[in-house]
């Protein structure tokens, strides 16, 4: 025959025990000196960015395919291509064209060429 305990149920204020383990992981890091490396970190894929969205996303710039193809730093031709869909970004294209669609903005400012 098995033995079972019974577990009582405490109640407890983990707001000052956080603080506290906070405080103290601070505490810690502030006595580490020099730089810390990472060596190891999972990165999410990169988005599959399909033909339409290049579209929009160019038209979000209010660009041509030329200006467009300046600012990301690849050919008019390769840009037609992906719109056309008959050829598709590289993974870090798509990673730089997902951060173009979250902030058209500061892409749009970009560019701008400003003479010395």
């Amino acid at each position: 025959m098995k033995k079972t305990k019974k577990i009582r149920e405490v109640e407890v204020d983990l707001g000052p025990a956080l603080i506290q383990g906070l405080s103290e992981i601070v505490e810690g890091l502030s006595r580490v000196s020099g730089k810390i490396t990472i060596r190891h970190c999972k990165v999410a894929p990169p988005p599959v960015v399909k033909s339409k969205q290049i579209v929009l996303i160019r038209e979000q710039l209010h660009m041509s395919q030329n200006l467009f193809a300046e600012v990301v730093g690849v050919s008019p031709q390769l840009v037609r291509a992906w719109e056309q869909g008959t050829r598709k970004p590289s993974r870090m294209a798509c990673r730089l064209l997902e951060e173009i669609r979250q902030n058209p903005g500061y892409w749009r400012g970009r560019s701008l060429v400003h003479g010395g």
